[in-house]
């Protein structure tokens, strides 16, 4: 790239924080996509829950009282997740546009500087920052697959960001070649960012669309202090329970994709797969617990499992684990 085509300071500036801004709105949309189609876990929501567990209580409880309580507190770690992936977005297109001017990049060498600096090094920071969570999925799959598709999500939302990013910034510029008697070309480069600016704001039009959706299938609506859903009392009888989620979204768990083990201080250990066996190697299939999940505008929802003393007589606890008065109960893939 010669002088005569070179883009000045605040050109390469204004044109990069464009093409990374837009990159951001493109991947948080692709996000958005992957969590409404394929149930998939998000920064968007895994970033504030990898967080949440760096604050000590007194910090943690002093910021929700601040911010008017822990639902208000999730909508703007939500948000500002949102915010904060368009800024980063912007700042890395100007560094990759910084670079391009330079001049001092090959052809090859932006591929590779591209997919180092857009794709491998935020998909590493992503795994190692947000490890701890990365098996979630709001469809309930065991904690291996679900980190491996999460994985997979973050790949093709990086990958989206730095084909936007490289390919928009190419657009922007990409008229000073054709210009005539003028290295900036200002009236193309001028049509050509109203173009992109349409384009980004109908993918910012369907993230909204998207995360009102989301709101609503949300928890944000319930605060702790209504009782909602058939069978839900306000003071809970001792044969029944209820619990009320911190999730933003509650997942909607497959139970033939997880078995109850029962081990440890047992006389037989057993493992169920199916949910229908579980009922009936107890006898208790027509009078098993109730659960009540008490979590969104929805009201209850009713779910059924085995009760203590059903598991207690099919594995019968040890002579050492009845001494020490222990559990022995687990959920395992």
């Amino acid at each position: 790239m010669n002088s005569e085509t070179r883009l000045s300071g605040g050109k390469v500036f204004r044109h990069g924080i464009f093409a990374g801004a837009l990159a951001g709105v493109v991947m948080t949309t692709v996000m958005l996509l992957l969590a409404s189609l394929f149930d998939v876990a998000t920064p968007l929501v895994l970033l504030g829950d990898r967080i949440s567990a760096w604050l000590p209580v007194g910090p943690f409880l002093s910021l929700m009282g601040k911010v008017g309580g822990y639902n208000h507190m999730k909508q703007l770690g939500v948000s500002s997740v949102i915010v904060g992936q368009i800024v980063f977005g912007a700042v890395g297109g100007w560094i990759y546009a910084v670079a391009v001017e330079r001049g001092s990049l090959s052809r090859a060498g932006r591929q590779f500087f591209t997919v180092g600096f857009f794709i491998l090094l935020p998909l590493l920071v992503c795994a190692a920052l947000l490890w701890p969570v990365l098996g979630t999925h709001y469809s309930g799959l065991p904690s291996v697959s679900a980190t491996l598709v999460t994985l997979v999500g973050l790949l093709l939302s990086f990958v989206a960001f730095e084909r936007t990013a490289v390919l928009s910034y190419a657009y922007l510029t990409s008229a000073r070649e054709r210009g005539a008697g003028t290295a900036e070309f200002t009236p193309s480069v001028g049509r050509r960012a109203f173009v992109l600016g349409g384009i980004g704001g109908l993918f910012a039009l369907g993230s909204v669309g998207m995360l009102r959706r989301f709101y609503k299938l949300a928890t944000f609506s319930y605060d702790g202090t209504m009782y909602r859903g058939k069978e839900v009392q306000p003071i809970t009888p001792n044969d029944k329970f209820y619990t009320v989620t911190k999730n933003v979204v509650d997942p909607k768990v497959n139970p033939a994709l997880w078995r109850l083990e029962i081990g440890g201080m047992v006389e037989n250990k057993r493992s169920l797969h199916d949910r229908r066996a579980k009922g009936d190697a107890v006898g208790h299939t027509g009078d098993d617990a109730h659960v009540h999940q008490q979590s969104d505008r929805h009201g209850a929802d009713e779910q059924r499992g085995l009760e203590r003393r059903a598991v207690e007589s099919l594995a019968r606890t040890s002579q050492g684990g009845r001494e020490r008065q222990k559990g022995f109960t687990a959920w395992r893939r």
